[in-house]
């Protein structure tokens, strides 16, 4: 079965002492790279552009290794952000990250700064208390005046949209006083009683294929209720153990992974907690895992659940393909590649559709006209 390696995976989950980030500048080899080698043959059409979860390289891969940085001891997988006298925090997942600054402000805001060294990537928040009740309406005015100021800079990639709870605008700014830049900037705002957050995610030297990298940072931001003084956690989070399964699969450990990837998707299942990109990968590697591993019962459960929750994300498409593929069964092979090019559109931010003719897993099928010309329809 074809091992996925995409930039945005294989940044998450690498480890600080020996999986580098993803830079569009270092010569070191990705995790996708690294997963490529090892299962060189499986591998070779899925050359990942650099996104995995990437810059954890919380983001880079195909086989989407890498959404988490560090090793599978290290850090916390997440940071909250809060007011002491609220009962809720802003969550958000960072391997990786190294806390910067953590203070309330003379004006009373509260200040959160984090950065990852090996991703590049720069993630705040700021809490400001709004004397009345917080408005969805105002995050969406305060993003419009950010999107407006930044047409008016000039700058590039201007953009406004709804990212789960939170108003959202984006822009590249090329250049500051001459010295090229290329940063990327996302901010969020959300409106929860009587406090806006206000998140930034930031990354310069900034690439398309690192877009999915910011959004799953994006989409694993979220309002949780913080525990009840001397309330203990009652265990590992999806985010932990999705980690930890990550620490093994950038090391084709494949068997070792699926626990802990199995039960990250147990926990979501009760209780979504990674956001979509984070949950792709998931539903990706524990399925590429079950499938390298011989599995192919347990793979295709995997892939067909994932189906039944992301009904248009191509790439579950493709690994079914793969696994029919795998059974000798050409129809199944066939339908499933077909629809997975139907929904090629929805690929995550920075990866490409792999290319079949070139897959391991259907070079059984290059004989037959009938595949041959599916494959000329694609």
């Amino acid at each position: 079965m074809l091992r996925k390696v995409s930039l945005l995976a294989a940044s998450m989950l690498v480890a600080l002492s020996c999986l580098p980030g993803h830079s569009q500048d270092s010569p070191s080899p990705s995790l996708g790279d690294l997963a490529r080698q090892a299962q060189a043959e499986k591998d070779k059409n899925r050359a990942s552009a650099a996104k995995v979860m990437t810059n954890d390289n919380m983001p880079s891969s195909s086989g989407h290794a890498s959404l988490g940085l560090g090793d599978s001891g290290s850090s916390n997988s997440s940071f909250n952000v809060s007011f002491p006298d609220r009962a809720w925090a802003i969550q958000i997942a960072a391997v990786g990250f190294k806390a910067e600054a953590d203070e309330i402000k003379p004006d009373g805001r509260k200040y959160f700064l984090a950065t990852n060294v090996l991703n590049g990537v720069t993630i705040s928040v700021t809490l400001e208390r709004g004397g009345q009740n917080a408005t969805a309406e105002e995050c969406h005015a305060s993003t419009s005046r950010r999107a407006q100021q930044a047409a008016s800079a000039k700058w590039a990639d201007v953009a406004t949209r709804d990212v789960g709870p939170f108003a959202v605008v984006e822009y590249t700014i090329a250049e500051v006083k001459g010295v090229k830049l290329n940063q990327r900037n996302v901010f969020g705002c959300l409106a929860k009683g009587d406090v806006y957050a206000d998140l930034h995610i930031s990354k310069a030297s900034f690439v398309p294929s690192d877009e999915g990298l910011l959004m799953a940072y994006l989409e694993s931001a979220r309002a949780v209720d913080k525990p009840a003084d001397g309330a203990k956690r009652s265990g590992p989070t999806s985010m932990d153990l999705f980690r930890k399964g990550s620490f093994y699969y950038a090391q084709q450990d494949y068997k070792n992974a699926i626990g802990p990837y199995q039960s990250a998707l147990d926990l979501e299942k009760s209780d979504p907690r990674l956001g979509q990109t984070f949950w792709r990968v998931l539903i990706d590697n524990l399925a590429i895992a079950y499938g390298i591993t011989g599995d192919l019962k347990n793979s295709k459960e995997v892939i067909t659940y994932g189906m039944s929750k992301d009904p248009t994300y191509p790439l579950f498409y493709y690994n079914m393909a793969c696994a029919y593929a795998e059974s000798n069964d050409i129809d199944n092979t066939m339908a499933n590649l077909k629809r997975a090019f139907q929904y090629k559109q929805n690929v995550i931010s920075g990866e490409a559709m792999p290319n079949p003719r070139t897959d391991d897993s259907f070079q059984r099928f290059m004989q037959s006209k009938r595949f041959l010309d599916l494959l000329d329809s694609l």
